[in-house]
């Protein structure tokens, strides 16, 4: 990146903010915080410098979200937290 600031500066920057947009309008819980952040080399990014007129750069930043149903998801010990137990 051509930032002053450092790269893992930067990152933590943009991961604090995607979490903080995840909270604020998704519900997602403050604690409920599971990143994965990746580099890529530019030849390894395929985009359009300037689709739909918005200039785009090298430092470009592509966020991917991925959903999963809360219903049958386990958090550890191989339970699922958010299934009802049958009474």
């Amino acid at each position: 990146m051509s930032c002053d600031q450092g790269i893992d500066t930067i990152i933590g920057a943009v991961a604090d903010e995607v979490h903080g947009a995840l909270v604020e309008v998704a519900s997602v819980l403050e604690l409920d915080r599971f990143q994965v952040l990746t580099e890529h080399a530019p030849v390894d990014l395929i985009y359009d410098a300037t689709y739909l007129g918005v200039k785009r750069s090298d430092d470009i930043v592509m966020i991917q979200l991925v959903s999963v149903a809360p219903k049958d998801w386990s958090f550890g010990d191989g339970k699922a937290q958010y299934v009802k137990a049958e009474t």
